[in-house]
């Protein structure tokens, strides 16, 4: 069991999860597209799905959905929050609205489509100090470099890592009155931010970094940054604090 933040989950274990997601979707693909689909002797097109089907689409696509998320994950993408801040790009909004622009207007489309805010908020980030390190590198240098495997021994740390106290909050459908992609955007950010659950790391490290509490107060953070130097202390609070600014 890995029920402690100081406990690195062995690589292995995200490596027997991809293995077994990659036979699931190859097995299921190739059950559906060559034994369950016979188009020649039944007649039946491969979109045909009945009842029964259902589960081995479940499977390929909760196996494949996931494969998507862990390759995102891996990468350094820009506008990926590892400081904390997550905000919704308009360039995101424009090209979900690019194919009815000539139909919707852009509070109508956006409404039509039901959005629902959600957030969900961990007590500790597995990967808070490797985050840290990270934005301080590429700070200072210019780029990051990535060591071996660090891709995938930060998916092991994130799914299996110790988080503590795990929020899930689910909003109301939105209401759009504007047509602007940057005011869209920022309502739903704030909608967003409104219903994020800070917990009492997030409080604390904004009372450190204020100079209202001290780091040796609080026992996960002075044992986490323990040797580090102050400008990696000071990115890794900013990333529990930002969402309690």
């Amino acid at each position: 069991a890995y029920s402690s933040s100081n406990i690195e989950t062995p690589a292995i274990w995200p490596m027997i999860w991809h293995i077994g997601a990659l036979m699931t979707v190859l097995g299921g693909s190739w059950f559906w597209f060559f034994l369950r689909v016979d188009v020649y002797s039944e007649a039946q097109p491969w979109y045909r799905i009945i009842k029964a089907d259902l589960f081995v689409l479940a499977l390929i696509a909760t196996s494949l959905t996931g494969f998507i998320w862990s390759y995102l994950q891996s990468l350094n993408l820009e506008g990926r929050a590892k400081d904390g801040k997550d905000i919704t790009d308009p360039a995101i909004l424009k090209m979900i609205h690019l194919t009815k622009r000539k139909e919707f207007s852009i509070s109508d489309f956006f409404n039509q489509m039901k959005v629902i805010p959600v957030s969900i908020s961990y007590e500790f980030d597995p990967n808070d100090l490797n985050k840290a390190k990270e934005i301080y590198e590429t700070d200072v240098n210019g780029f990051y470099e990535k060591k071996e495997n660090e891709d995938l021994e930060s998916i092991s740390r994130g799914i299996s890592g110790f988080k503590g106290s795990v929020v899930l909050n689910i909003g109301n459908v939105m209401n759009f009155e504007s047509d602007s992609y940057e005011i869209v955007a920022e309502q739903i950010t704030n909608e967003i931010s409104n219903q994020f659950h800070n917990h009492p790391t997030n409080k604390d490290a904004l009372s450190i970094l204020n100079e209202d509490l001290k780091l040796e107060d609080n026992e996960y953070f002075s044992e986490r940054l323990k040797g580090e130097p102050d400008e990696v202390k000071s990115v890794l609070l900013n990333q529990y604090a930002n969402s309690a600014n």
